[in-house]
């Protein structure tokens, strides 16, 4: 964290807002371990009725979508492909990171030595707040909702705020602390903060505290503007057929065309276009359909599992090109919302399974159907759309 090793506790206040908001983001950002665990159901019915609060407020709807994709597992973006597997490098490399400073100052507890200023503390001041805080973008990348990139620039003003406490009580211990900061960085080496280190906050605390929370509040707003950003780019970047009613959306390779020709044989069956009619209501209904190779299956689409089946987001390399299912789903849209083509990828907060039609296209039909599932995995929880 610092060089100091065991200098008094930085103010409660300051230490309790940290752990406090550093739970929460925890609680968010691992989701996707619940998900994958076998307390997934467990940890749904208390954590997804306050996706749902969130998900039925006209205002803050928007905070439970993604804004990469994660059921998707390929796009026409290497970029977005990759993003999940730099998450974890990075989440890797953060923990490792704070590994090697916690030794460090550990060990020299053990050596009864008083100060660390070797190793990485050799550049920088906080090198274990670094790597929680790379090891947290790389928990965003992995699972990233705009509740989670909030969480994570609430935690990074967190760090430095904390940061800033302990150096405080570290200069008035320590003599030689003023010198050992000028030579070094605080989370990154001291010539790539030069510019920032120019920057002077203003002496009053209240004044101070109010530019705090001003710079903070920027932070938030560039952060959502740079995620819509990313999720505009994300949903063109969909292999994707649109309707005004219905998005269908393939979770690997697959032209519009191809999509649009699936989509056409399975509109032409009886049982789905009588799902569908069944499930249209007042005629503002929208639907979010998946196209995915019948041998796959993907546990946030609500379809059909056969005993054993093993499900994951990755697309089977030698699949049958002749057979695909297209699981059609009813969109729950943001409140006021009755959006079309790709604004329902965009809007939907959640959805509920219609039917699942396996489409042989060879023959240009539908071989077999399937109801929605009594019991789906995730219940009526608001999971991934995209």
């Amino acid at each position: 964290m610092t060089n100091r090793l065991d200098a008094e506790s930085p103010r409660t206040l300051t230490r309790g807002a940290f752990w406090t908001s550093a739970a929460f983001y925890a609680l968010v950002a691992l989701e996707f371990l619940y998900m994958g665990s076998p307390f997934a159901a467990y940890f749904y019915s208390v954590y997804g009725p306050s996706l749902d609060f969130l998900g039925g407020s006209a205002i803050a709807s928007w905070l439970v979508s993604f804004f990469m994709p994660h059921i998707v597992a390929q796009t026409t973006s290497s970029v977005l492909d990759s993003h999940t597997i730099v998450g974890f490098i990075l989440a890797l490399v953060g923990i490792v990171g704070f590994g090697l400073g916690a030794w460090q100052i550990y060990s020299a507890k053990l050596r009864k030595r008083e100060t660390v200023e070797s190793g990485l503390y050799r550049w920088i001041r906080h090198p274990q707040y670094l790597g929680l805080i790379v090891a947290s973008f790389g928990l965003l990348l992995i699972w990233p909702r705009f509740l989670v990139l909030f969480g994570f620039v609430t935690v990074v003003f967190l760090y430095v705020l904390l940061a800033r406490s302990e150096e405080r009580l570290c200069a008035r211990r320590f003599q030689a602390y003023a010198g050992y900061a000028e030579r070094t960085g605080m989370f990154l080496p001291r010539i790539v903060e030069a510019p920032f280190r120019r920057v002077r906050l203003p002496s009053s605390r209240l004044v101070r505290a109010l530019a705090w929370l001003v710079l903070y509040v920027i932070a938030l707003a560039l952060a959502a503007a740079a995620g819509l950003a990313v999720q505009s780019y994300s949903i063109a970047s969909l292999y994707a057929h649109y309707t005004n009613t219905a998005a269908y959306v393939s979770v690997g390779r697959m032209a519009p065309s191809e999509i649009a020709e699936l989509a056409a044989i399975a509109n032409k069956d009886a049982r789905v276009g009588g799902a569908i009619q069944r499930a249209e209501k007042d005629g503002t209904a929208r639907f979010l359909n998946y196209v995915l190779p019948t041998e796959m299956f993907v546990s946030e689409i609500p379809q059909h599992l056969p005993p054993g089946a093993k499900t994951g987001h990755r697309v089977p390399r030698n699949h049958d090109r002749n057979s695909y299912k297209i699981v059609f789903t009813l969109v729950r849209p943001r409140p006021g919302s009755i959006p079309n083509g790709p604004a329902i990828v965009r809007d939907a907060v959640n959805k509920t399974a219609v039917i699942e039609a396996w489409i042989d296209r060879a023959e240009a039909r539908v071989v077999r159907t399937f109801p929605p599932p009594e019991k789906p995995r995730f219940g009526g929880n608001p999971v991934p759309v995209f």
